[in-house]
């Protein structure tokens, strides 16, 4: 925790030293020279712009093939399931006209409607693509590509809640960035952000469409 005076036109911040064991509170820093070290953190999760746009289309495009894939299983499980229906109806019309005998019949017909909940099982436990992932992803791609603009380019107030929503634990030690923790899902591109390896901007979070991390609200 730091505390802050004014002085001579400018802000000074040190160590609130509240156990009386930090020999940094002797140490003060100018409000112009904390931003320049804090925004180093902005920076570092800053997101390459082309890296972002490019492993987002690709993303949209994993989510598109899942729609499809998911809407033609869907469509031929319901065309084998009314298949089944048919071939039971049939049976029981032949069953009647004495066409089976009755211990025949009942294998049968028991066949046909064991593979007709399985098929309902198979069609009700089909994965569907969150109508709002595309949406949720997006969100975090835009927002780490403009991260570094918007803390330079706002206020005090804006420049408080972006840290406020980026991370927690943030030290400082001789004027410089001692360590970070970065809140998710920021946490999960620490790595990326700067990578130019698209494999790594994938991940199992942008490659799986039916995975959703922690709300973009709370987050990506």
């Amino acid at each position: 925790a730091v505390t802050a005076y004014h002085q001579k036109g400018h802000d000074y911040y040190h160590c609130t030293n509240r156990k009386n064991i930090c020999e940094q509170h002797k140490k003060y820093l100018r409000g112009d020279y904390l931003e320049t070290v804090v925004g180093k953190v902005v920076e570092d999760i800053t997101f390459d712009k082309d890296m972002a746009v490019k492993s987002l289309e690709i993303y949209l495009d994993s989510l598109k093939d899942k729609k499809k894939e998911n809407t033609e299983t869907k469509t031929a499980t319901l065309k084998e399931i009314e298949s089944l229906k048919e071939r039971k109806d049939r049976l029981v019309t032949l069953y009647l006209d004495k066409g089976l005998d009755k211990e025949t019949y009942t294998k049968r017909y028991e066949k046909i409607e064991t593979d007709i909940k399985n098929l309902s099982k198979k069609l009700s436990n089909t994965p569907k693509p969150r109508t709002d992932q595309w949406d949720y992803v997006r969100t975090i791609k835009e927002t780490g590509i403009t991260m570094k603009d918007v803390f330079y380019g706002g206020d005090e107030i804006v420049k408080k809640d972006l840290l406020n929503s980026l991370c927690y634990n943030l030290f400082i030690k001789d004027g410089n960035i001692a360590s970070v923790q970065y809140k998710m899902p920021w946490k999960v591109f620490e790595k990326v952000a700067k990578s130019q390896d698209m494999a790594s901007w994938l991940g199992d979070r942008d490659s799986n469409p039916n995975r959703r991390d922690q709300n973009p609200q709370s987050y990506h």
